[in-house]
């Protein structure tokens, strides 16, 4: 493991020496001493007089986020007992976590003039741990200053790790990463974006939110727009709500009179309700609305609004799955408590409590605020014993609103409904808006209909009606792992439904004394109809085919290799001391190869491969092949994880 000094840590710290100074970081792969997520292994020096209170850093932290502050509380940092470097590994556990569990871990280095340390951190799912280095010695400069984080500080925060909205919002991804993991898959994903991948070579399966790699294009484009998929569903004599597109206020003012108020306003291609303003009663307010939405979109349309309450319908592969109700955020007065007081107990309710809270809490916003005044409210107001306050127009989590599932009867027809406007869109994971004055009765009778079909329906709308281990999640993880493998690559039918999503990962350790077993074993693996991608110190190709090689990063060789869709197995030669610096690159394996009397880095190195769960062979056993044959066959069975050590080995 690194030591010494890699780079600058990108200026974090590495001026003149404060509190704490970095001297180096360097990203360690997935696969390392630490555990099976990527990782920054960072060395800093302290100040041999530096204090540092824990009570100090976590109040800090909550002054940019109640989130921060959870994370920091929670976070699992082993090792020395030093305050300072472990503070500094909680803040950055604190930062890059946003729903995930990461550990660190401190260990004491030979001083150089001032105390050393080398700090490991796991990588989140959501961002790297590169990104926020300089941040976090920052705020840790701040606390133990005492002083508190600037506008420069808050800028640089949500630059890097978004607004406490933003975080908020990849909850959902972390509660879906966790579910895939429980599930004994692997998760690998970008350092930013909501891009995911799900298994390894040709088994792996990839997504985008809840886009599939089984989702139609034409119905992904067709459901940016909400005019086309309204007159897509018009025409197949579904209910939608009649909609006029217009291109300035004047126009939105004629269209609204010729519909018949009340209407609705909203830019035609964003989502989560951004632009959007509806119960809109006068021309004055479809213009006010207009300019609203025009911030968002040059692409407007007013609607009729359709009686009833909001409600979201989920269906994949065509089948309802589940339904939720939306209600904008509403308190009852009791004549004694403002209402700024009754927004304190009703954030007092479980699923909006701290830590990771699955409902978004409610918070004073200018939205919520602006919407109390124009009905003559402020938040310490005191409304009467009774009275019915609606905190804003919207049912969105971030206006106060709350989600409900529905439990009760829904009528055969909106499911019918909901099931057809999927179909007719063409998206396999599909959340259709509808609003209905009773879900329970036919649309035919009661009227509403559906004025939204979502190609990307978040799961959060269930995780907060369910609790975050809703079933919806586990029917969609059904989906998106027991369908057939998409992958043109390799033997007809080797992937059914249901099919595993790992491939056999042979690791022969040492250098070039392992060319020939390692050929051998890719020769092996083939005859199983699995097409290798292999890594040694003369070949470095993918299904027969040769690949750029990027050298002496080992670990991209195999992340590389794990990535590429033609690949059935992989094969790869690496070098102890290269993987114990760099990490194997992935987290994952099935066989670590040894020599017979292997050296001490050897040994470490078949530590690390252990904690990712491969076994141990010996080049003997190897070349036997039994050990290969089983791997091969128990990955093409779906039943890697019960292969056994025996008597006589496999």
């Amino acid at each position: 493991m690194p030591t010494g000094r890699e780079d600058d840590g990108g200026n974090a710290g590495a001026g003149a020496a404060g509190p704490l100074t970095v001297i180096g970081h360097l990203s360690v792969a997935a696969g390392n001493s630490l555990g099976r997520r990527p990782a920054l292994a960072v060395t800093i020096e302290t100040a041999p007089d530096a204090a540092c209170d824990h009570q100090v850093v976590g109040a800090l932290l909550s002054t940019l986020g109640s989130d921060l502050e959870d994370e920091f509380r929670m976070a699992r940092v082993t090792g020395s007992p030093a305050p300072l470097p472990r503070a500094f590994a909680g803040i950055m556990v604190a930062l890059l976590a946003q729903g995930s569990d990461l550990a660190a871990r401190v260990h004491a280095l030979p001083p150089a003039g001032r105390p050393r340390w080398l700090v490991l951190i796991e990588n989140g799912v959501a961002l790297r741990a590169e990104a926020v280095l300089g941040l976090a010695v920052e705020l840790l400069r701040c606390a133990i200053a005492g002083q508190v984080a600037d506008q420069p500080v808050e800028r640089w925060l949500e630059a890097h790790c978004g607004t406490a909205s933003d975080r908020f919002g990849r909850l959902e991804r972390a509660a879906t990463v966790r579910a895939v993991e429980a599930r004994g898959h692997v998760w690998r994903g970008g350092p930013r974006g909501p891009v995911g991948v799900i298994g390894e070579g040709r088994r792996a399966v990839r997504l985008r939110h809840t886009v599939t790699m089984r989702t139609m294009y034409p119905g992904a484009i067709l459901g940016e727009r909400k005019d086309r998929t309204v007159q897509r569903l018009a025409r197949a004599g579904l209910p939608v709500a009649r909609q006029v597109r217009v291109a300035d206020a004047a126009a939105a003012r004629a269209a609204a009179a010729e519909i018949g108020f009340p209407v609705v306003v909203k830019p035609l291609d964003r989502s989560n309700a951004r632009g959007v303003t509806i119960g809109l009663t006068t021309p004055e307010d479809v213009s006010a609305a207009y300019a609203a939405a025009s911030a968002y979109s040059p692409d407007i349309a007013v609607e009729a609004q359709l009686p009833g309450l909001a409600y979201r319908l989920l269906t994949i592969d065509g089948r309802f799955v589940a339904a939720v109700v939306s209600t904008p955020g509403r308190l009852v007065g009791d004549g004694r408590r403002s209402l700024r007081e009754l927004v304190d107990e009703a954030n007092r309710i479980p699923r909006r409590q701290r830590p990771r809270p699955i409902q978004r809490p409610i918070a004073w916003t200018p939205e919520i605020i602006e919407h109390l005044a124009r009905h003559g409210l402020e938040p310490d107001g005191v409304p009467a014993a009774g009275s019915v306050v609606s905190l804003h127009w919207s049912e969105q989590g971030r206006h106060g609103g709350s989600i409900l599932g529905v439990d009760g009867p829904i009528h055969p027809d909106n499911r019918m409904a909901a099931c057809q406007a999927a179909d007719l869109v063409g998206i396999d994971v599909c959340g259709i808006d509808m609003v209905l004055p009773d879900i329970a009765r036919s649309w035919r009778e009661t009227g509403g209909g559906i004025c939204e079909v979502n190609r990307s329906p978040g799961l959060r709308y269930h995780m907060v009606a369910d609790g975050a281990e809703t079933p919806v999640l586990g029917r969609y993880l059904d989906h998106l792992l027991d369908c057939p493998c998409p992958c043109p690559f390799g033997p007809s039918g080797a992937d059914g439904p249901g099919g595993p999503r790992t491939i056999p990962i042979l690791v022969f350790v040492g250098g070039g004394e392992m060319e020939a077993p390692a050929l051998a074993a890719a020769a092996r693996l083939e005859r199983h109809g699995l097409a290798p991608g292999l890594a040694t110190a003369s070949r470095y190709m993918a299904a027969g085919l040769p690949l750029v090689d990027p050298g002496r990063n080992q670990a991209g060789r195999v992340r590389r290799l794990v990535d590429d869709p033609a690949i059935g197995a992989v094969v790869v030669v690496v070098e102890p001391a290269a993987l114990l610096a760099q990490g194997f690159g992935h987290e994952r394996a099935d066989l670590a190869i040894l020599a017979d009397r292997p050296g001490a880095l050897a040994e470490r190195a078949a530590a690390v491969l252990a904690g990712i769960g491969a076994a141990r062979a010996s080049l003997a056993m190897a070349a036997d092949g039994i050990v290969i044959d089983r791997i091969a066959v128990a990955h093409q069975g779906g039943n890697h994880g019960d292969v056994r050590w025996t008597d006589g080995g496999y």
